[in-house]
């Protein structure tokens, strides 16, 4: 299909989405072909990119250098997505996970945006033992359970000793909390040599974790799902150390696990999900090490379409990124990448020519090379 095709207008839903003036210049669109005398040329009027709404749904993968643009294109799609119309008539709301607390500023821009900072001294209540509205308390404990292993490079057998003592402590209390967790396994005497490296792995990754008891110590839930029903949420986790990737993954991984409990599925019912940096996320350090197969993040990333979960990701090392955002991101935006190598690796993927490959390198801040599913790079 022709990128340049008439769409219908974005204000309605089964539209197309302006993402404005992103500085994708006419010869970036013909045909696919670069002309680097145009790039180092006068620069010609923007054109209007619209996106349609359905490929959205299937992520977004943004690869630029620091300084390239990524966050100034972040914050334009946050706010073309707010107009779109949401088929219950309400205002089309976003998620951001955010490391580098650029978000916070947009409070004035965006009047329903929630900053939640997750850190050791945190302004909100969460006990992320507590399952999300319409899930099961044996099913979620299964999935922290596992997210926290994964995250934290922790084994199978590590993963079976922290749920058999959620599962004790759970007999004896409906809610528990990560100190009482942590109390429980401290008073415990392993028997066996290998259970010793087990305890001592796990608890100390419990103490590390409660630092953030200011936090965990409650007996509330996220409702994570409402939340987004009335406000547009900024998550800062750029003081949460070590917990970073624990923490972002269980905020998406919850989303997904309530959506699917009410059986909120299609490309209308949409929650985009902005990750200003996915090496925290999705990195191939973090599929590698995790000893339970793909972990359920990368899982997500496959299937969370269908529940409406669409990944807004950005990176500047994409040669560190999981292969599993790249191919399945429908729709990809690679800005200057700073280096060749990078932008070959995130070129591949796009089908960009050699000759493609060397134009990007002269590519300026906001100007970008963008691929839509079934159609050649612009």
């Amino acid at each position: 299909p022709d990128p340049f095709e008439e769409l219908p207008e974005a204000d309605d839903f089964d539209g197309a989405l302006d993402l404005g003036l992103l500085g994708l210049h006419p010869p970036y669109a013909d045909l696919g072909l670069f002309s680097p005398a145009r790039v180092n040329g006068q620069d010609a009027q923007p054109v209007i990119v619209k996106v349609p709404v359905n490929l959205l749904c299937r992520h977004v993968l943004c690869v630029g250098a620091t300084g390239s643009g990524k966050t100034t294109l972040f914050f334009t799609l946050q706010d073309a997505l707010r107009k779109l119309v949401h088929p219950a008539h309400k205002p089309r709301n976003f998620i951001s996970i955010g490391f580098k607390r650029d978000g916070r500023h947009r409070i004035s821009e965006v009047p329903n945006l929630l900053v939640l900072k997750i850190s050791p001294q945190s302004n909100f209540k969460w006990n992320f033992t507590i399952p999300p509205d319409g899930v099961s308390q044996e099913e979620w404990d299964i999935t922290w359970t596992r997210v926290v292993c994964e995250t934290q490079g922790l084994s199978l057998g590590i993963e079976s000793l922290l749920l058999s003592n959620v599962r004790k402590l759970r007999s004896r209390n409906q809610i528990i909390t990560i100190e009482q967790l942590y109390r429980e396994l401290a008073a415990q005497k392993p028997r066996a040599f290998r259970e010793v490296n087990w305890f001592v792995s796990l608890t100390n990754r419990l103490d590390s974790l409660r630092v953030f008891n200011t936090m965990l110590n409650t007996t509330v839930a996220l409702p994570l799902h409402q939340l987004v029903e009335r406000f547009c949420i900024e998550f800062e986790l750029d003081d949460a150390g070590e917990f970073k990737t624990t923490f972002g993954t269980l905020i998406s991984i919850g989303l997904y696990k309530e959506r699917l409990a009410k059986n909120l599925r299609g490309d209308e019912l949409f929650v985009p999900i902005f990750c200003d940096e996915m090496l925290f996320l999705g990195s191939k350090v973090i599929q590698k090490s995790c000893f339970l197969g793909d972990p359920m993040l990368f899982q997500l990333i496959r299937l969370g379409r269908e529940m409406g979960i669409a990944f807004i990701s950005a990176t500047n090392e994409p040669t560190a990124l999981s292969d599993s955002l790249k191919v399945n991101a429908a729709t990809k935006l690679l800005m200057n990448p700073g280096r060749f190598q990078d932008g070959l690796d995130i070129g591949i993927s796009m089908n960009l020519s050699r000759e493609q490959l060397e134009a990007i390198l002269e590519l300026r801040p906001g100007q970008a090379v963008m691929q839509l599913e079934g159609m050649k790079a612009f």
